[in-house]
């Protein structure tokens, strides 16, 4: 499920926290489940029944069914997303990669889904697709920083709506860099967040 199937409300009822994903590992021999702001992803052996996860998808994203992809369609739809060409911004992505290594360190691979995520991990790294095609200095991230510190000024109110990848890795550490202290991010859960931060941002948690 991506930000091109479905609009990003239902992409956040799909979302899988990490408690779920616990339980959900222990459904399947071999899964690697990939989450950021703009996609919900599983990755399965082919000897996997995908049956009970689609069901389970279906049920927390209010009847949506996601798109299932097999074989060859799957492995050129990773090295899309590893290369930053399935994202909103043309190779806008570039922190995707990051994300990408921790799902697979996090999940739980086959021989075959090693060897394809490995494969994809070093198509989209240094000296891989994004540095041969000069994508790997763009970077959705640092547009949307710079933006923000052109501007608003640093003893300026901000608030971050989402503790995803691009805001916790990227948009709230630049602006700490730069200067800025009246931050507020608000999000699902803060556990991530203030073990990243601690007192240094203000946070405020939808889930309690």
């Amino acid at each position: 499920m991506t930000y091109r199937d479905y609009d990003l409300s239902t992409l956040a009822k799909a979302y899988f926290t990490n408690d779920e994903l616990t339980k959900l590992y222990k459904l399947y021999d071999s899964l690697v489940a990939l989450e950021t702001c703009n996609r919900v992803e599983f990755y399965l052996d082919g000897d996997e029944n995908e049956d009970e996860l689609i069901e389970l998808i279906n049920v927390k994203a209010g009847g949506v069914r996601p798109r299932v992809l097999y074989d060859l369609d799957a492995v050129k739809h990773l090295l899309l997303v590893v290369a930053g060409l399935d994202s909103m911004f043309l190779g806008g992505e570039r922190e995707i990669l990051s994300q990408v290594k921790r799902a697979y360190s996090a999940g739980k691979p086959s021989p075959r889904l090693r060897v394809l995520f490995e494969s994809a991990i070093r198509f989209g790294g240094e000296g891989g697709f994004r540095r041969r095609h000069n994508l790997y200095d763009i970077s959705f991230v640092k547009f949307l920083a710079d933006y923000v510190m052109r501007n608003v000024d640093k003893d300026s109110s901000v608030l971050v709506i989402g503790g995803g990848e691009v805001a916790r890795g990227g948009v709230v550490r630049e602006l700490l860099r730069n200067g800025y202290r009246n931050i507020t991010v608000i999000n699902r859960t803060t556990d991530k967040l203030r073990y990243e931060f601690g007192n240094s941002i203000r946070l405020l948690g939808l889930i309690h």
